[in-house]
């Protein structure tokens, strides 16, 4: 076995071969640093404008212990995103902003809610409370939860096999003849009805693909 302090090794190395192994090892070292910063970025692509508007919604949408009722709600409007086309909205704020389509927000902007701006944790607390007509401490409360709902990958994958690919939801079975396959939980607290119904009240999109769809990395918690 060769001495690692044996400097005769080196002999064979010219400037050349001196000149290759540097330029090798900072490549390496430069890939190494674009793959480091490449999971930074990964980790912190979250658009705060889509991440509080979805917080307050799903939050707004149930009751504010009700974290398993938040993360249903937050599965249908994945959905909602990944239809094809996009007719609910081509982002998170489109879809819960579309007209006639989410009732607190109707309700918290004739209060004076500001819903078209959501971006911060202050914000979507301020929208709550407005809409919702509570005091701060039981805003937070019910943020804090939605948070937590949100970022629970059990809660989720609950959410996933309860709700599948559906995109409508209402607080209490739909009676609507254009409603499919509508499904509810048992509790009283978690009473949301989630069924199929029309993309872009034109097409049944659902029968050919009823997997829950991933929560979209802008909104995803490292």
């Amino acid at each position: 076995m060769r001495n690692i302090l044996d400097f005769g090794q080196f002999e064979s190395l010219n400037e050349e071969n001196v000149a290759s192994f540097a330029a090798a090892g900072a490549a390496s070292v430069g890939s190494s640093i674009i793959a480091k910063a490449n999971r930074f970025k990964k980790k912190n692509v979250i658009d705060p404008l889509e991440y509080w508007t979805l917080i307050t919604i799903i939050a707004c949408e149930n009751f504010p212990d009700n974290k398993q009722g938040m993360s249903d709600t937050a599965q249908s409007i994945y959905n909602r995103l990944a239809v094809p086309k996009q007719p609910y909205g081509k982002t998170i704020k489109e879809i819960v902003l579309a007209k006639g389509q989410y009732q607190p927000v109707s309700v918290g902007t004739s209060k004076g809610a500001d819903w078209k701006s959501i971006n911060t944790k202050e914000k979507s607390i301020s929208v709550y409370m407005k809409t919702k007509g509570v005091d701060k401490t039981a805003a937070t409360t019910a943020i804090n939860n939605a948070i937590q709902a949100q970022k629970d990958s059990k809660l989720g994958k609950e959410a996933g096999k309860h709700v599948q690919s559906r995109t409508e939801f209402l607080a209490n079975k739909p009676r609507s003849g254009g409603a499919v396959s509508p499904v509810e939980r048992t509790s009283p607290k978690t009473n949301n009805a989630f069924f199929w119904n029309y993309a872009g009240k034109t097409n049944f999109y659902a029968k050919k693909d009823t997997n829950p769809k991933d929560k979209p990395d802008n909104v995803s918690q490292a």
